[in-house]
Order: structure tokens, then C-alpha cells, then sequence
């Protein structure tokens, strides 16, 4: 069984009671795109709570802090998005939902074990094609206890409850499995699965440190799909029994031919692989010829057309911090000479950097990372890439951060230090003593402690299009630091936007609640007592523009309105708009500038920037005036709120006064 110390468990639990507070506690006034959603209200309390001790610790596994990942699948078929949380050195937990946000812990119920196993990926599907959505749990880390790497297969009766089946299906695989994804990759109708089959992970002290590790025992593995409630492995013959670091892994037809291809994340300087589905049940890596250059600490990856091209990208993260004193602190540099070796070797070019690979749609592929800002996302895990703020362009979110440091250059000198000194000084008292372990003269915790540990933000880039991205963590309310590793995006309440889940190590998992539908893109509501100088509404001919022309006339029930990317008193008003006042809900668009604007029939605001091309962009990262004016005349004052667009308000305002010099 997994062993968690009770006390510090305990401990975990009462700090979370104060991280709710912390990181939970209610917007009263401004609502940002996300609202993080307090796991006591939830139900959803799963922690994947890491702790080394002398069995397992980061000294041994060097993945020790890499995290879990999380699984979304309707398991009930009542039409709600259900959870499921895997956990390293705690059970993995499946939650259902039931409408809300709420959600019921029905692990122990429904047939999910814990055989002690330390699962990292979740992979839903139906496997079987029952019309019922299976669960896959990946497994890796013990060396000596293969049974509990053994992957797991929970096929879904159908009736709320699961069977564990890996081994009647062929596919309870004991290497080390980061991860896995389900394809029909001989399109003839079942889902074949593929795993990423890893080395062992070796820490400092374990016996596999210094060996070669890409060996062809540890290479991928494809299972095929009988049909008949088993699965046979075809990895030789299909020719993708390559040995690599793989990391992350994305299914997709890459080239538009009908038939799903592989794209493959490795670590080190293993490089990247894509296979291409040849149409006849093998696959080539083309990956040399289709790249000029990868990431060398390929983490996650996603698979998405950034631009709407109608071609697949390609969104690998790496491990580089933009934080100039974690950059030079934590991250090793390129180092010349090992940089041509491994291209000498037969490797590629491998840079320590996120790559975006666009799509030249001639199976080829250019990097386009540093153009768009995304290149550096700290120790980054998982990346995903969706259409978060609904205006149909997809932007991304990246969860990063880790445990402790262990590659901080400072903490890595007074760790050796201090393993030297320990064993010389149990040398010097012990002179006589037979053979003993590294973990019986050594302060474990002492270790651990010297090394640094930082909880970090996760990172979210909202798509402008063009290429253009932008770093909107801060205002769609994505700023808790955490560390962070699996995430999965999914509607949970039916209300046409995109909600995250992440796993998180030593905070409970995060639900973030997508607020697009309630803030319909920027929303802002004012009431007419609120927004007036003299409450009232009339009917005036005044008319007048930045310049002093005259551009719109106000009537009876309608209502003008000031919108500026300056401050009102710098006389730079720009644009009006006209917002009609009676009871509909319809709108019309107007466009002045780069400014898309839309009028309201309910005193609502809502304006976008606009391309050149005429395309929408939504929550744009500027500051922005929102002013509104009574009816004009020689002693009009202007009503104005400092708000940045992407915010609801929702109750009244205190607006001061202020005269138009």
C-alpha cells in the first residue's frame, strides 16, 4: 500500500485550509475570465501530496517530482464531465459530477484500486467501442517492483461501476510509462493504443546513474487493437520501436491525408520524433527532415492550428525560465561541445527553448516561439492549447514549476558538501563499520532542505492572431502559484466555455470556472443612476467628436457613450458609441478605428480590437477609459471608471466627477 506519514498529511491539510482562504476567497466586485473555485465548495479535494523518504525519494528517481495528470470523460452518461486524478504516492481519485461544480468522490465505490503503484498519465476513451468511455492509467518510478509499474486498464460497465482489465486486454505493460494515447492508426475502426515506454529515471544515487540508458529493451510501444477485447503489440512492424526520453505525446493527422500520425516530446538529447502514418501500418519518423531544430528538454506538447490555417501546429514547452535569476540559477547553459556532439552523433539541433512549430503545409515546419513570446515558460509540464475566451482564435495554457530546484547550481555544491562531510564524519566515528547505506549516514531531510523550493504561476497567452500573443495570467485571474504538472480543459457546467483542471503536488487540484458566458467578452454593465451626472435621460440635438465635429445625434432612448485608450481629461475621447436603451437583447456592430464596437440594447458595453483584417480580438491588454455623458451642454461633466477591459462589474460604483479641460 502507498505509505503517507499521518502527521504531515495532517499538516498538508491544515496549510490547505489556509490556502483556501488564500487562494479562494470570493470576488465581490470584479470578475477576472477565470475564477478559481474553492475545493470545500467543490468536493473535489484531491491532493497529490509528495514527501521523499529513504525508499523513494529525488535522489533515486529523478522524475520524483514530476507529477501527475488528470483525466476528463461523462463515466455516467448523464451528459456531465466527470473527474479523474491520478496520484503518485497517494491513490488516484474519480469524481463525479453533479451539476454546479459539484462533484462526489465515488472512488472507493465504483472499483478504482491502490496496489501501492505510482500512475502519472490518464488517458479516457472507449476502448471497446460499448459506448461507455474507459479510463488508462500510466505507471512508472519503482525499480525493484515491476508489479506496480504494471499500467492499468478500468473498463466502464456501464452501469457506474469499473473492472480492471489491463491484463485480460494484453496491454498491463510493466516498463515505465509516462504516458499514453489511443489512435485508430490502420483506420479500421478500434482504438489502438500507444505508450511511452521510458528508461529508468535515475537520481544521483541509484544504481542506474552513469549506465546507458537508450537501450531497445526501453523502446515505444504500440499495441494494436484486435477487435476482440485484446490488444497485440506491433511496435517492430509498425517500425516505432525507437528508444528515446519521452515526455509527452500527441496523436494527429500532422500532414491532411486521413490517417493520425505521432508526435513524440523526448527529454535530453534524445530528439523529438514524428512518426508519419505511411497508410499501410508503419510509420516514419520524418522528424530531421520536417524540423530545422527542437527544444532539448521536451516536456509536454500539443497539437492545434494556432493561426486557422486549416494545418497542425505543433506547441512543444521546455524547461527555460524568462526570470533572469532563476535563468542563470537553476537551468543549465549551452554548452558548445555537447551541443555538435549530439548533432555529430546523429541527433539534431536542440535548443533550450519552447518551440512553436507552424505548419509551412509542405511537411515542413518553422519555429515561430521567440516571435510569439512563448518561448520560455519556466519548468514547464503540461501545455494545452484551446479557445479559452470564446472569440475563435486558441490560446494556450501552460502549467509549470517543480517540487524543489534540483537543478539550482548553489543548492547542487552545498548538497554535494554535505553528503561528503556526512560520510566523512560517520567514517571518522564508525572507523570500524562493516557496509553501510549512503541513507544511513545521511540526513535525508537535511538534503532536502538545502534545496530551493519556489511555487510558481502557471502561464496562459491569450491568441490576438497574426501570430501575436499575450502573457494574460495577471487578468484572467490565473495568478496562484502552485506546482503545478497534468492539466486538462473541459465545459464542466454546459455553458459553452472552456473550464481547466490541473493537478497540482501539495495543493489541493485546481478547478478553474470559465467566466466568458457570464461576461459574454468584457461586459461591462452600468446602471443609468450610476453612469449619469443628473440620472436622467433626454432627448438632445448636441453634437460633437474629438475634434470638435459633429458625428452622432443622442434621441429619446438611446444613450451616448465615451470610450478612449487615454485618460478623459487628455481630451483624446475617441470613438462613441450608441447603445440603445429599450428591452431587447439584439446588438449592432460598428467599427471606428482598429475598434470593433457593438451597441447594446441593455446599457452593455462590449468592444474588441480589430485587425486590419477585420477579425476580432478580445481582452486586449491595455488600460482603458469607459466614460459616460450626460447630455451635453456648457456645464456637462463626464462620469469616468479606470477598468481594465476583461472585467465584470457587478455592483454599483462609486464614480467621481471630472471636468473635460
Amino acid at each position: 500500500m502507498k505509505r503517507q506519514n499521518l502527521i504531515l498529511f495532517l499538516i498538508i491539510l491544515a496549510v490547505s485550509s489556509c490556502i483556501y482562504y488564500f487562494f479562494f476567497q470570493k470576488e465581490v466586485k470584479v470578475h477576472k475570465l477565470f475564477t478559481l473555485l474553492d475545493p470545500l465548495s467543490t468536493g473535489v479535494d484531491f491532493i497529490n501530496f509528495i514527501e521523499d523518504s529513504k525508499d523513494q525519494n529525488i535522489l533515486l528517481y529523478s522524475n520524483f517530482y514530476g507529477g501527475a495528470g488528470v483525466g476528463v470523460g461523462d463515466f455516467n452518461n448523464d451528459g456531465l464531465q466527470d473527474l479523474y486524478f491520478a496520484g503518485n504516492l497517494v491513490a488516484d481519485k474519480l469524481y463525479i459530477n453533479q451539476g454546479n461544480f459539484l462533484f462526489k468522490d465515488v472512488t472507493q465505490e465504483v472499483g478504482i484500486q491502490n496496489d501501492g503503484g505510482w500512475s502519472t498519465g490518464v488517458t479516457i476513451c472507449d476502448v471497446n467501442n460499448d459506448g461507455n468511455v474507459d479510463i488508462y492509467v500510466s505507471r512508472e518510478l519503482y525499480d525493484d517492483r515491476p508489479e506496480w509499474r504494471a499500467n492499468l486498464l478500468y473498463v466502464n460497465n456501464g452501469d457506474g461501476t469499473f473492472t480492471e482489465s489491463a491484463k485480460k486486454y494484453g496491454i498491463s505493460d510493466t516498463e515505465r510509462t509516462r504516458h499514453a494515447t489511443f489512435l485508430d492508426y490502420n483506420n479500421d475502426g478500434y482504438l489502438d493504443l500507444f505508450l511511452l515506454t521510458q528508461p529508468p529515471n535515475p537520481g544521483t544515487f541509484s544504481e542506474y546513474f552513469g549506465t546507458m540508458l537508450l537501450k531497445p529493451k526501453y523502446h515505444l510501444k504500440l499495441f494494436k487493437n484486435t477487435g476482440n477485447d485484446f490488444f497485440e503489440e506491433v511496435s517492430k512492424e509498425a517500425g516505432i520501436d525507437a528508444t528515446g526520453f519521452p515526455n509527452g505525446v500527441s496523436s494527429s493527422d500532422i500532414n491532411n491525408d486521413g490517417w493520425i500520425d505521432l508526435y513524440v516530446a523526448n527529454d535530453f538529447h534524445s530528439p523529438d520524433f514524428l512518426f508519419i502514418n505511411n497508410q499501410d501500418g508503419t510509420f516514419t519518423n520524418t522528424s530531421k527532415a520536417a524540423f530545422s531544430h527542437f527544444s532539448y528538454y521536451s516536456m509536454g506538447v500539443d497539437v492545434a492550428d494556432i493561426n486557422n490555417d486549416a494545418l497542425l501546429d505543433v506547441f512543444v514547452v521546455d524547461m527555460v525560465s524568462e526570470n533572469n535569476f532563476r535563468l542563470k540559477s537553476n537551468m543549465s547553459g549551452m554548452n558548445p561541445k555537447s551541443f555538435w556532439d549530439v548533432v555529430e552523433s546523429g541527433g539534431h539541433y536542440q535548443y533550450m527553448y519552447n518551440a512553436l512549430q507552424l505548419n509551412n503545409g509542405n511537411e515542413t515546419f518553422s519555429d515561430v516561439a521567440q516571435l510569439t513570446g512563448m518561448s520560455a515558460t519556466d519548468w514547464s509540464w503540461s501545455n494545452l492549447i484551446a479557445d479559452f475566451d470564446n472569440d475563435g482564435y486558441k490560446d494556450t495554457y501552460v502549467t509549470n514549476g517543480l517540487l524543489h530546484d534540483i537543478r539550482n547550481t548553489d543548492a547542487d555544491k552545498k548538497v554535494n558538501d554535505f553528503v561528503i562531510e556526512s560520510a566523512q564524519k560517520y567514517i571518522n566515528e564508525h572507523p570500524n563499520e562493516g557496509d553501510v547505506s549512503i541513507w544511513d549516514i545521511m540526513d535525508l531531510e537535511k538534503v532536502i532542505s538545502l534545496i530551493p523550493s519556489q511555487p510558481l504561476k502557471n502561464y496562459a497567452f491569450k491568441n490576438n492572431g497574426g501570430l501575436e500573443f499575450e502573457n494574460k495570467v495577471e487578468s484572467w485571474g490565473l495568478t496562484h502559484e502552485s506546482f503545478s504538472n497534468g492539466a486538462a480543459y473541459a465545459d464542466l457546467d454546459n455553458d459553452g466555455d472552456l473550464d481547466i483542471v490541473v493537478n497540482n503536488i501539495n495543493l489541493p487540484a485546481f478547478i478553474y470556472k470559465n467566466n466568458s458566458e457570464e461576461t459574454e467578452n468584457a461586459k461591462l454593465v452600468f446602471e443609468k443612476n450610476q453612469l449619469f451626472y443628473n440620472g436622467t435621460i433626454e432627448q438632445t440635438s448636441k453634437k460633437i467628436d474629438p475634434q470638435g465635429n459633429s458625428i452622432f445625434d443622442t434621441v429619446e432612448k438611446e444613450v451616448l457613450f465615451i470610450f478612449t485608450q487615454q485618460h478623459a481629461r487628455d481630451k483624446k475621447l475617441g470613438p462613441f458609441i450608441k447603445v440603445l436603451q429599450d428591452a431587447g437583447v439584439r446588438f449592432e456592430e460598428m467599427r471606428n478605428g482598429n475598434l470593433m464596437i457593438r451597441k447594446y440594447s441593455n446599457l452593455c458595453i462590449y468592444s474588441d480590437q480589430v485587425s486590419q483584417d477585420g477579425a476580432a480580438y478580445i481582452y486586449p491588454e491595455v488600460t482603458i477609459q469607459f466614460a459616460g455623458v450626460a447630455p451635453l451642454g456648457p456645464d456637462t461633466l463626464i462620469r469616468f471608471i479606470k477598468v481594465e477591459l476583461g472585467e465584470i462589474i457587478e455592483e454599483p460604483l462609486e464614480l467621481s466627477n471630472g471636468d473635460i479641460e
